[in-house]
């Protein structure tokens, strides 16, 4: 093994512990129709993040949702694809549990296709036994591992450190 594949692997390691140390419970997959640009791509994932954020909480709260994001190009096209990491959201009303993750469901998919008219369905269904874009963490440790393949020591970075909200608590704009 040379020193690039020894950083890189030490990089990837390095940065799922750190990451799986941020209490996530939803690991969300969500699709661009053709964006071939990452600042596009970008400024969609912010845009949709700041959306979801004012539809949970209200636009004065000072409440925001817990949040990794991590941005992939994908390997049959020039599209790329989100991946986003979730804190389980406060809900103003107490729902039980199952009614609170079809809600989020629902609210993610509805903001995700209002945030831009570059976002895009891909296997976005509600059904809970068939939800291949919305699924529950039970090991944090394997998604985080599993969100850190692509990161090496010479590419671009798939993580938007700056979009990563640790504590729910709303940034200055």
């Amino acid at each position: 093994m040379n020193l690039n594949t020894q950083n890189t692997k030490l990089l990837q390691k390095e940065t799922a512990k750190f990451l799986a140390e941020i209490d996530v419970k939803y690991f969300v997959t969500l699709h661009f129709r053709s964006t071939t640009n990452k600042n596009k791509a970008r400024e969609v994932v912010k845009t949709f993040l700041k959306k979801l954020e004012v539809s949970l909480f209200g636009a004065r709260s000072k409440k925001s949702i817990i949040s990794v994001s991590f941005i992939e190009k994908n390997s049959y096209d020039e599209s790329f694809h989100v991946h986003i990491l979730f804190g389980k959201p406060e809900f103003k009303k107490s729902a039980n549990q199952e009614d609170e993750i079809y809600e989020f469901k629902k609210l993610v998919k509805t903001t995700w296709l209002e945030s831009d008219p570059t976002t895009a369905i891909k296997e976005l269904k509600l059904k809970s036994d068939s939800s291949l874009w919305f699924k529950e963490i039970d090991d944090r440790v394997n998604i985080c591992n599993y969100l850190c393949k692509q990161i090496t020591t010479g590419n671009e970075d798939v993580v938007e450190w700056d979009l990563i909200n640790k504590d729910g608590r709303r940034k200055a704009s």
